[in-house]
């Protein structure tokens, strides 16, 4: 038996060897693919993707409270992205950040409807500490079935 260290499928590797004009253009490419890739299968559906991606853009900035709207639902996606960044760093894969988000959320919601008359702020603390459990159990599945 071969007693070699079985390589990763997938790497995130830092490529310190770009410079700052070329880590940039990369992003740009990276974005642009997306939308392209994005723009086929909208086009594939039956939909001008030249129509879809202006609404997309001018329904986030069409009025303050749209904006507003906006942020409200990326913050919780940056978040979310935070940690799994947090996890890649660690060398750890966590594909599931934003079903703990919802998860953590639930568990975190269940003691605020249901717990209402205790003191406000130990019903904050326990609800901080079931978002975490939420979040975690929510992790511990896939990581239980690795």
């Amino acid at each position: 038996m071969d007693a070699k260290k079985k390589e990763p499928l997938l790497r995130v590797v830092k490529h310190a060897e770009l410079s700052r004009a070329q880590s940039i253009g990369l992003r740009i490419l990276a974005v642009a693919l997306a939308l392209v890739v994005g723009g086929v299968f909208i086009a594939a559906i039956g939909y001008n993707p030249f129509e879809i991606y202006g609404t997309i853009i001018s329904g986030c900035f069409r009025s303050p409270m749209a904006f507003q709207a906006t942020v409200k639902f990326c913050i919780p996606m940056c978040i979310s992205a935070l940690g799994v960044t947090l996890a890649f760093k660690m060398r750890f894969w966590n594909i599931g950040g934003e079903g703990q988000l919802i998860m953590g959320a639930v568990f975190a919601s269940f003691f605020a409807l249901f717990c209402s008359g205790m003191p406000h702020f130990l019903l904050l603390a326990v609800m901080f500490v079931a978002g975490f459990v939420g979040g975690g159990l929510w992790g511990l599945i896939p990581a239980a079935c690795r």
